[in-house]
């Protein structure tokens, strides 16, 4: 009797996107023999840890451990006595954390710290890994706007010189461009919500009205949206894959609907192309909320 293997379990998991005032974006740059996305540029993140008491705090810990940048003010900005601290302080309890040696909350009680407020870390939608991956992840994506006047020893960033071998700051729009030329590698979840970003801050630039536009769309229906990608059975006219997302026409979605990335893949399952194909911005965003770029859509290429 043969039996059907299960979909591995997917694990909780959050990453953060992390953009300064000059609307420049965080990455890191995986390992090329790390556990997962080896070579990829992602946003700081990972897995829930038993020391975490919920999903924020993921994110906090693990950008803090990936890049060096703490999301917590020192008790002086509190209101509270001041708390002295240093490069070698902050260095010294960043790998104490990544080597489980202590927690995040700890260390904020020892250097009289208080983490971000939970507001400022906004929901940018969730995605689920597909049924067919044999490591899967639900992770969910959370956006913060930096403020200006970042704190020199708390927000420094640095890579973790464990699976992290650089750490960079760009906007969404050089980050696209730098992949399509190849220097920089993104798997379809980071490529689609880069191009959310470029179209939220177009000139690589923050004001307020493109703050409020961010903290609009994240609050609303799009970032509480959940991807469940799957694979179109058939593949594109250029033999790539098709995965599609809810709203797509191939998902129940109106006729003529598109809601996909056209994706090649290498051996390793790693994204080496990717093209978006999205024509519903008034499903994903909300009646009334216009965004000033339009995601690529070209029907003929896409089209099965």
């Amino acid at each position: 009797m043969s039996t059907t293997a299960q979909p591995a379990i997917p694990r909780l998991s959050a990453s953060l996107v992390l953009v300064n005032t000059s609307g420049e974006v965080l990455f890191v740059e995986r390992r090329s023999n790390a556990s997962t996305y080896s070579g990829m540029h992602v946003f700081p993140g990972g897995v829930l840890d038993a020391s975490d008491e919920n999903l924020v705090e993921t994110a906090v810990r693990e950008t803090f451990e990936e890049t060096g940048l703490l999301l917590c003010q020192r008790a002086s900005d509190t209101g509270d006595s001041p708390s002295p601290l240093s490069a070698e302080v902050v260095d010294t309890v960043r790998k104490q954390i990544h080597d489980q040696l202590t927690t995040l909350r700890a260390v904020c009680s020892t250097l009289g710290l208080r983490m971000i407020d939970r507001s400022e870390i906004l929901p940018f939608t969730r995605w689920i890994t597909p049924k067919t991956a044999a490591r899967r992840f639900d992770t969910h994506f959370m956006l913060c706007l930096l403020p200006p006047n970042l704190d020199p020893v708390l927000h420094r960033v640095s890579a973790d010189a464990a699976e992290v071998i650089s750490v960079q700051w760009a906007t969404p729009a050089a980050a696209l461009a730098a992949f399509h030329s190849k220097t920089m590698r993104f798997m379809p979840p980071q490529y689609y919500l880069l191009n959310v970003l470029h179209r939220l801050l177009p000139q690589g630039i923050r004001t307020s009205l493109q703050d409020d536009l961010v903290r609009t769309v994240c609050n609303g229906s799009f970032g509480s949206r959940v991807f469940n990608p799957v694979a179109a059975k058939e593949r594109a006219p250029n033999g790539r894959a098709i995965l599609t997302y809810e709203g797509d026409e191939i998902r129940g979605g109106n006729s003529g609907s598109l809601h996909r990335a056209v994706v090649n893949f290498d051996k390793a399952g790693l994204a080496t192309d990717i093209d978006l194909h999205v024509n519903i911005d008034e499903e994903l965003f909300g009646k009334g909320i216009e965004l000033s770029k339009q995601f690529h859509y070209d029907r003929d290429s896409s089209r099965l």
